[in-house]
């Protein structure tokens, strides 16, 4: 999935919070990128209506637009926490997780004291 960061901004005057993901940007203009606060002319500028500090926002979903070998991250993330997930459950995997919790070497290493 490809995002294109041209257009899809909202432009508005800075405001407490317009950095913030939950800002309400609803009265903010819709713009595509690039974009000049006033119309460019050679003449007739008043300075008083831009120089002020703005805002552009953009409105993305990152995970839904990481895309890890084919696959949305939010997959990837899924199987990755599934595989681990059973790893875990079994036998090798709880003395794994037993050994580090007591800080000592796992039975299946060459530093675990020999069974007596």
């Amino acid at each position: 999935m490809v995002i294109s960061f041209g257009d899809g901004w909202r432009f508005g005057p800075a405001a407490e919070g317009s950095s913030l993901p939950g800002f309400d940007d609803s009265g903010f203009e819709a713009v595509t990128l690039p974009h000049t606060v006033a119309p460019l002319s050679w003449q007739g500028w008043d300075p008083a209506a831009w120089e002020r500090v703005w805002a552009y926002r953009k409105h993305f979903d990152a995970l839904d637009a990481w895309d890890v070998a084919g696959r949305r991250a939010a997959d990837v993330m899924s199987l990755t926490v599934e595989a681990i997930a059973s790893q875990r459950v079994t036998p090798e995997g709880q003395e794994g997780l037993r050994a580090f919790l007591e800080k000592r070497p796992a039975a299946w290493t060459s530093g675990a004291p020999k069974p007596r």
